[in-house]
């Protein structure tokens, strides 16, 4: 071999290497192309599940709050804003009992009550609250700790808000609305019995009724390219409802935050 053929064979040899590097690399780019499609398309479904979990909770409370209970008003018993003052005139653990009575009346336990973020705000600072609870070991009041001081399974604290404003370029437009309040601003509570399942003659407030698909999965993904406005779109489904199922299982209070 002469040195020209040489010279010729090593730059082949150049020529091969630069071309495989440049396949690698375009395979690693296709690689990185197929995982953000891919990471864009969970977190848009992911997207998707979560409003369609937050217009549940808010199917959840419009039953709740606009329903007639144990207590047999549309709306529920006025509170008066008597849930809120840190002293004497807080009525929070007589009004308790009294729906705890209420339900006990037709054979039912109250296992859980549901209460706006406000009105547990002003919950933490009755003093009747604190005194039956200064002596106890739990340095945190919290959700748990009040459960526990009614006698209850649970006590839920309903903090979704969303914005009724119209959406505006300057992105002034946010307008909070508490979802979980019978009048805006003030407030509710929402005593009730959670039976330990769910079946045909089991006692419970409400339930979540679902459609299935064809997989006999309650919601259904699609995912389809919009050549035209160069979009891939993603679809999370849901055919569902809230019913009312028993009334006296649940009583009802509103305004007990503010009158």
């Amino acid at each position: 071999m002469d040195h020209q053929d040489e010279i010729i064979q090593q730059i082949q040899i150049l020529v091969e290497a630069e071309l495989a590097t440049a396949q690698q690399l375009q395979r690693q780019n296709e690689l990185a192309e197929q995982t953000l499609a891919e990471t864009i398309r969970l977190r848009t479904a992911e997207q998707q599940r979560r409003r369609l979990a937050f217009d549940t909770q808010d199917m959840v409370a419009g039953l709740i709050t606009a329903g007639t209970w144990a207590d047999g008003n549309a709306g529920g018993v006025d509170a008066e804003g008597l849930w809120s003052p840190a002293g004497s005139t807080n009525t929070f653990l007589t009004d308790i009992a009294t729906g705890k009575r209420a339900l006990r009346g037709v054979g039912l336990k109250a296992t859980g009550l549901l209460i706006d973020y406000d009105t547990f705000l002003s919950l933490k600072e009755c003093e009747a609250i604190l005194d039956k609870i200064k002596y106890t070991q739990r340095a945190v009041y919290g959700a748990e700790l009040l459960a526990a001081l009614l006698e209850l399974d649970e006590v839920l604290v309903g903090s979704a808000i969303y914005s009724d404003a119209e959406e505006v370029a300057a992105g002034t437009d946010f307008n909070a609305v508490d979802i979980w309040a019978v009048n805006d601003g003030k407030g509710m509570g929402f005593l009730y019995h959670k039976p330990q399942r769910i079946g045909l003659k089991v006692v419970t407030p409400g339930l979540q009724v679902r459609i299935a698909y064809e997989n006999g999965g309650p919601r259904r993904t699609s995912t389809w390219r919009e050549k035209a406005e160069h979009q891939d779109v993603y679809e999370v489904a849901e055919e569902t409802d809230i019913v009312q199922v028993c009334a006296d299982a649940a009583y009802l209070w509103n305004d007990t935050y503010a009158s």
